[in-house]
């Protein structure tokens, strides 16, 4: 019996490892907020930006016509605009149906960075508690997080919560940080 009780306990991971796990998380969120905010952005293509350059105009002169006596004038102009904006709409779509020509190393490689740690977390603590926590603190939920109640007075956290948590605490507060 004293021998199941020491190897049930080394499969636990120490207290400190729900902070690594955290902090894992934090990291990958970290990264994939920098790529998605610091890293250049998708720019138009030459024949678009025309477009809209050209659209913008064509209603800023429509904008300026606003008598009576060139109502007809403003409303050509309107829909030439019109007609432009058709066009533009019909040149986004014609690039938007190659679906690989918008992934770029730096949209993919950080979503599979954060693949690959969250499915090695979860591999590595799939049947481990990761947390500890007394069961009045998590009372409606300690059923939810609980593997299995040995102790009905601590509730041992699995890792699928406890990403899940991690991952919500850490997107709130880098949210904060990144605020605009």
């Amino acid at each position: 019996m004293a021998l199941d009780a020491k190897t049930s306990s080394s499969l636990a991971p120490p207290p400190p490892m729900a902070l690594f796990i955290f902090l894992a998380v934090f990291a990958v969120q970290v990264l994939l907020r920098v790529c998605t905010h610091l890293l250049p952005k998708k720019r138009m293509a030459p024949q678009e930006a025309e477009l809209v350059r050209e659209i913008k105009e064509l209603l800023r002169e429509a904008d300026a016509l606003s008598t009576p006596s060139t109502f007809a004038k403003s409303a050509k102009l309107r829909r030439a605009a019109a007609l432009k904006e058709k066009q533009l709409s019909e040149l986004r779509q014609s690039v938007s149906h190659k679906p690989w020509s918008q992934l770029t190393l730096h949209t993919t490689l950080p979503t599979l960075l954060n693949g690959v740690v969250y499915l090695g977390l979860v591999g590595w603590y799939f049947h481990r508690p990761v947390a500890s926590v007394p069961a009045s603190l998590l009372q409606p939920f300690d059923q939810m997080l609980s593997l299995k109640r040995t102790d009905p007075t601590v509730v041992e956290v699995g890792i699928t919560p406890w990403l899940i948590v991690s991952t919500q605490v850490s997107v709130y507060i880098l949210e904060h940080i990144f605020k605009k």
